[in-house]
Formats: C-alpha cells, structure tokens, sequence
C-alpha cells in the first residue's frame, strides 16, 4: 500500500467528518463561540454599571459640594451678625436666623448654633447669665473638668430634637 500522503489525509478527513464525530465538533464550535461572546457581553455589562456608579457618584459629590457651600454662606452670615453687634443676645439671635426663612431657603439645614468658649474659671458665671437670659434649666454638658468649654448657648430653632444640643 502506497503510503501517498493526500490518502491519508482524506482518510483521516473521512474519519473524522463520521456521522458521530462531526455533530461534537460543531457542537464544541458553538459553545466556545457562545461563551466568547458571554464573556465578552459580561465585561461589557460590567463596564457600563461602573461608568453609571462613577457619574452617579461623582453627580453626588458636586450636589454634597454646592450644597455644603450655601450652608457655608449662612455660616458666614451669622459671623457677619455677631462682627457688626457689640453683643448678640438671643432675641437678637432669633430674629436675624427667622429672616433668613431657614426651612424655606435651606430645607436641610435642622438648626443654627452658636457656641461660646468658656474657661474653667468663668462656667459659673457663664451658666448663671445665660439662665438669666430665659433658659432656667441651661448647664454646661457634658460634665467633668477641661481646660475649655464650648457650649452650645443659642441654636435656632430652638425647640424639638434641638434642645437637647444646649449647654
């Protein structure tokens, strides 16, 4: 028998297109070209939720910066009351942050405060003005000796969840 190499070739061709062979081998085909395209529709996928997380993210910073920046501004405008007042009381307090319609123009905002620094020395005589200011039950919280109090002593609104931050 000749050993002709285009024979063996096509035996081995015959061989392997047989009726039980050939429907594996398709059947392989597609898997491999089905998973391909899996993996590739997968990282896909994968990529667009973490381009949409990272908009929605950044999205949220630029809210959380401007809107941090206009509760700034009603910060600076409470510091503009007590630099152009020789001493703001708490009425006068009062009626400057009612102006400002806080739940109207800064929904977010639940109060504000101002804190006054008190040395050890002076926490008697600071606890006994601001009682005699209209708060009969203010103490200076939490208890215990510092080298320095910062008390809340005016916070607007003053009622609800609120008053618990005073003193």
């Amino acid at each position: 028998m000749p050993s002709d190499p285009q024979a063996r070739l096509r035996r081995l061709l015959q061989a392997s297109l047989s009726p039980g062979v050939l429907p594996v081998l398709v059947l392989a085909g597609c898997l491999g070209a089905t998973g391909a395209l899996w993996l590739g529709a997968r990282a896909q996928a994968g990529q667009e939720v973490e381009a949409d997380f990272n908009s929605r993210v950044r999205e949220l910073l630029i809210n959380l910066d401007r809107r941090m920046r206009t509760y700034e501004q009603v910060l600076y405008g409470v510091q503009g009351l007590f630099a152009s007042s020789v001493a703001v009381d708490r009425a006068e307090f009062r009626a400057y942050l009612a102006g400002q319609n806080l739940d109207e123009h800064f929904p977010g905002i639940h109060g504000v405060g101002y804190m006054a620094m008190v040395t050890p020395e002076r926490r008697a005589d600071h606890e006994r003005l601001v009682r005699l200011d209209g708060d009969p039950n203010y103490r200076v919280r939490p208890d215990g000796a510092r080298a320095w109090y910062a008390p809340v002593v005016y916070l607007e609104p003053s009622g609800g969840t609120n008053r618990r931050a005073f003193g």
